[in-house]
């Protein structure tokens, strides 16, 4: 690169280090990129540093500590600083020369003497003020005394000659990771403000569609429907994470290789990052949708308790399901074909489309494997329950209805009388201890779903180099 087009590459660096720490290696910098850097990091031959701090007094800690000669204003600084990290042995003049610089290295008669002479830059750097400072505040900054201590203990449990690979323990690997995501988010929360649009928008249009639903028939089965779209966008959602995980996948492959971290302290922090950021988006999913389209509100809305836990287990049953058919596919493409097709087929087999009753025998299994059937289930369970419908003008007809506690036979009543019926007919227990166990299998999914998500994000490597 030219020196003008590194000069222009420079401009942009330091644009971006107004918000950003930025690092950079540099050789040979003229004058005038040199003059760009804060810090500077010297290196003598060896890779032993001879100065860390402020560019701006790198010339005086020379003359000053070092016993090196002045520097020229007239000169580069930056070539001022090279033939200072390359000089060995106290220069004879005022000037740096290149014997000084560069010192023979055969004996001579005078080998003593010059051995007397000999510079040791980096001890004058380490004995100086500025290099005590600088020693303090990277002992107290980049190496914290509770992650010493870790670090300590970690190498007293292993045995001498062991694996030191990996330093940190779970622990601290887990808060570091997990405070990495905090702070990915914070400066770039483009993909999160997506996830939280996607969720009001949905909510929009269901809470539209089934808008302040009443008691009458009507609206007995407009209840199950509305719970059938909420499960379904639910269960989707999780595809909206697919692009962070693609796009995290070399980035983390590069980062464990190195022995950053293993791999499951990072897979329950984003796990934990992610949970956060699910449970505000769906409480806003769920009260746009149980308030506007007016759901059960038995029980003091306790009935909502239930629905926005049933919300968030759902979004998080869609989630580890997209991830990992995400973490066992090659490429994006593969990934969005996968959960397309498992989406599509998990709510045929719901109940919903086709009632357990109306399924062929040999279908029936899919029934009871689908993921979408359990958070529908005790969606409607917990919906209609209690509830009792009307039919003001509608048509009756003499019969009894015994999950109703009507059991007059001669008396007239509605097609459906209360909502331990419509869930009769559906083939759905009505027990609150049946809503439970629905809770317990979606849980019981969830962590399905997660250990094979490890295993797969542990022992699969789609990128080979």
């Amino acid at each position: 690169m030219d020196s003008a087009g590194a000069l222009s590459v420079m401009d942009c660096v330091v644009a971006l280090s107004q918000r950003m720490a930025v690092l950079c290696t540099v050789h040979q910098p003229s004058a005038e990129l040199f003059d760009k850097f804060n810090y500077i990091c010297l290196l003598q031959p060896g890779g032993r540093t001879v100065y860390f701090g402020p560019v701006a007094t790198l010339a005086s800690h020379f003359s000053t500590e070092a016993g090196l000669p002045a520097y020229n204003p007239k000169d580069n600084l930056a070539d001022y600083a090279i033939t200072c990290a390359k000089t060995t042995v106290k220069p004879d003049s005022d000037a740096l020369t290149p014997a000084a610089a560069s010192p023979a290295k055969a004996a001579a008669p005078g080998a003593d003497a010059r051995k007397r002479d000999e510079l040791d830059l980096q001890g004058a750097f380490l004995n100086s003020p500025a290099g005590r400072v600088t020693l303090s505040h990277l002992e107290r900054g980049v190496c914290p005394p509770e992650a010493k201590a870790a670090w300590e203990h970690e190498r007293e449990v292993l045995a001498p000659g062991g694996n030191f690979k990996v330093l940190a323990p779970f622990g601290l690997q887990f808060r570091l990771l997990l405070g990495r995501f905090v702070r990915t988010l914070l400066r770039s929360p483009d993909l999160w403000f997506g996830r939280l649009f996607a969720n009001i928008l949905m909510a929009f249009i269901i809470s539209t569609c089934f808008f302040q639903l009443g008691s009458d028939q009507t609206a007995a089965q407009s209840r199950v429907s509305c719970l059938f779209l909420a499960v379904n966008f639910l269960m989707g959602s999780g595809a909206l994470k697919l692009p962070a995980i693609f796009t995290e996948r070399a980035v983390v492959f590069r980062e464990r290789h190195s022995s950053m971290y293993t791999a499951l302290p990072y897979y329950l922090a984003r796990w934990c990052h992610d949970l956060a950021l699910w449970a505000f988006e769906d409480l806003v999913f769920a009260i746009m949708v149980y308030f506007i389209c007016d759901l059960n509100s038995t029980d003091n809305y306790a009935r909502f308790g239930l629905f926005y836990l049933l919300v968030l287990l759902t979004a998080q049953l869609g989630f580890v399901q997209s991830e990992f058919f995400a973490l066992i596919s090659p490429s994006s493409s593969s990934a969005y074909v996968i959960q397309g097709a498992a989406s599509t087929v998990f709510s045929l087999f719901s109940g919903f489309l086709i009632s357990k009753s109306n399924m062929p025998i040999g279908w029936s299994w899919a029934y009871y494997v689908s993921p979408n059937r359990y958070p529908l289930t005790a969606g409607i369970q917990n919906e209609l329950r209690g509830v009792t419908f009307t039919c003001p003008g509608g048509p009756t007809f003499p019969g009894a209805a015994p999950l109703c506690g009507l059991n007059d036979a001669t008396a007239l009543r509605c097609p459906v009388v209360c909502g331990e019926e419509l869930l009769d007919g559906l083939g759905v227990e009505t027990g609150a201890s049946d809503e439970a166990l629905m809770f317990g299998i979606i849980a019981v999914y969830i962590v399905g779903f997660k250990i094979l998500g490890f295993f797969a994000f542990k022992y699969l490597e789609h990128i080979r180099r």
